[in-house]
């Protein structure tokens, strides 16, 4: 097909015009819908089913739902990447994780898994946490 010679005529060009006009650069399916934090429902949500869960045995999130077993660490990491996902200009805070969380593990717990998988930012009372290194 390359190597055969053709000329262009106006079938050609009334194609080519019709194909830029559908052209969208905007794909409909990346828009996402309004959504503020305060609406959505928070809590812990399952890794395999997705649903919220409901238990906390044994430094494990336990899915009554689909039973699946899932280490704390695992889970909130799941949490931040998500408020990431949904919020990008939120800076990450043990407050804004026991949120999200719906204050299903405590601060504390929360603040260590951040200070091991994370940097802290400012020492004093508004510290936040951001991408390690490690």
């Amino acid at each position: 097909m390359n190597k055969r010679q053709s000329t262009l005529n106006n079938l050609h060009q009334k194609i080519a015009e019709k194909l830029l006009a559908l052209h969208t650069v905007d794909n409909p399916y990346k828009r996402l819908p309004k959504y503020e934090y305060e609406q959505l429902k928070k809590g812990i949500v399952c890794g395999e089913c997705h649903s919220f869960v409901d238990q906390i045995v044994k430094r494990e999130c336990v899915c009554s739902h689909c039973g699946r077993h899932e280490k704390i660490d695992t889970a909130v990491l799941r949490c931040i990447e998500e408020i990431k996902l949904l919020f990008p200009d939120k800076k990450i805070t043990t407050t804004l994780i026991y949120e999200w969380s719906n204050g299903a593990l405590s601060r504390k717990v929360i603040r260590n898994i951040l200070s091991d998988n994370f940097n802290v930012v400012s020492t004093k009372r508004h510290q936040y946490f951001e991408v390690s290194s490690k």
